[in-house]
């Protein structure tokens, strides 16, 4: 087979992408999914060509992953990319969910059979374009509560589910006795929840006075260009919102807080001292974060909020702690900073956690078995929902989707689509 890949590179000249299986280099999680999925699928299946699609600050490129069967071009667009994978005669072509709309008309015209993968939460007009679109075959989601969420929408048709790859070799173990550090991954905006955590964190120092807080992540890593504030770590605006609480009255970051900025491979050294991992507290726009996975391959334990994609990727009780509400964050910090025990417990099953389900070994077959599907035109399997009912009002989801099942009820709208509805009347649109 012969599959297209279109990779939406990022601005950061120099950056050396191309051993992603040694860790993530400091590129957003989606980049680095990619690049774990250029690297491993032609390791397993080398008899399969892969062409990957550069665009988007073309003349700031990374140094990406170096294999036989791997060609790569470079575009001015994503539209450039669909029709250089038409004239390259590619089987299919595979590209990120945000560029479903501006690519619908050039696959028709194209007739180039596509997989989207969905690395986000969406609604709107794009579930109606991927679930209609002759071209568009398959749409990818990353678990069970992320699938689940579009049962009762005619997207679900083409769905399938691929959980990201992560290498967890790439992460030797924390120490056996870490200090008492929490550590923070990801992008400094709202969408990540950091500002929650900043805001719990005076609340941990009341209870454990020595504990440290690493920050690593800042506001531009998705490689856009902000304006930022006094700090040098967030966009102006909201830096101002979080800054109160990791600051002292002279305007300093606390002696307790350290803005670590982007890193790569070298954060495993702060892992190594880590106790307890913090990952997006809000639990919004999150589906299966690549930071939790980290952090727990290195035996750390893992907070978040019990929402979204989190289910996913953290065990409640079993390899972390999913909080109902931001209020409960600071007593789950505290308590696996003092509580050995179970901090240990939780940790230890955390790596084999991630082992288990998320190593590429286990995973590449599934991306293998998507692509023949497409050139043989085989459907996608319908999988009911099993647990987690209460995410994301998922029992009315499956309720509805068995109603719409029923002639007289066919053309009920999905509950995601009742949603963006009111999303709209809320902004006044």
């Amino acid at each position: 087979m012969k599959i297209g890949i279109i990779y939406d590179d990022i601005s950061r000249e120099g950056l050396d992408a191309s051993h992603p299986q040694t860790g993530n280099p400091g590129v957003g999680g989606t980049q680095f999914c990619y690049l774990m999925l250029i690297h491993f699928y032609t390791q397993y299946f080398p008899e399969d060509e892969l062409i990957v699609y550069r665009h988007r600050h073309t003349d700031r490129l990374c140094k990406m992953p170096r294999e036989d069967r791997v060609t790569y071009r470079v575009a001015a667009s994503p539209r450039d990319c669909v029709e250089q994978a038409a004239r390259d005669q590619a089987d299919m072509l595979l590209f990120n969910f945000n560029h479903v709309m501006e690519l619908a008309d050039v696959l028709r015209e194209k007739r180039l059979k596509s997989a989207v993968w969905v690395h986000n939460w969406i609604r709107g007009d794009i579930l109606r374009v991927m679930a209609d679109h002759p071209f568009i075959t398959r749409v990818i989601f990353l678990g069970r509560e992320h699938y689940d969420r579009y049962i009762d929408h005619d997207v679900i048709r083409k769905g399938v589910i691929i959980p990201n790859m992560f290498c967890p070799d790439g992460y030797p173990v924390r120490d056996p006795s870490p200090a008492p550090v929490v550590t923070y991954v990801g992008a400094i905006v709202p969408g990540k929840g950091f500002a929650a955590l900043a805001k719990a964190w005076p609340k941990v120092l009341e209870r454990v006075p020595d504990a440290q807080l690493y920050v690593i992540g800042k506001g531009d890593l998705y490689g856009t260009d902000i304006r930022q504030g006094p700090l040098g770590v967030a966009e102006e605006k909201y830096e101002a919102t979080f800054a109160p609480f990791v600051t002292g009255a002279d305007g300093r970051v606390l002696p307790s807080v350290h803005f670590m900025g982007l890193m790569g491979a070298e954060k495993s050294e702060i892992y190594r001292k880590t106790k307890v991992g913090v990952v997006n507290p809000t639990g919004r726009t999150e589906v299966c974060p690549i930071s939790a996975l980290e952090m727990q391959a290195a035996e750390i334990p893992v907070i978040s909020k019990n929402v979204n994609g989190l289910p996913d990727v953290v065990r409640d009780g079993g390899t972390g702690i999913l909080i109902r509400s931001a209020g409960a964050l600071s007593g789950a910090i505290c308590r696996l900073l003092t509580d050995d025990g179970q901090n240990r417990a939780l940790g230890e099953n955390a790596r084999a956690f991630v082992a288990e389900g998320f190593a590429p070994e286990k995973v590449i077959g599934l991306w293998k078995k998507l692509f023949s599907d497409i050139r043989e035109g085989n459907t996608a399997p319908f999988l009911a929902p099993k647990d987690h009912f209460t995410n994301n009002f998922k029992w009315a989801r499956r309720i509805n989707a068995g109603l719409k099942r029923l002639r007289p009820f066919q053309k009920l709208p999905a509950l995601i689509d009742v949603e963006a509805a009111v999303s709209r009347r809320l902004r006044g649109r």
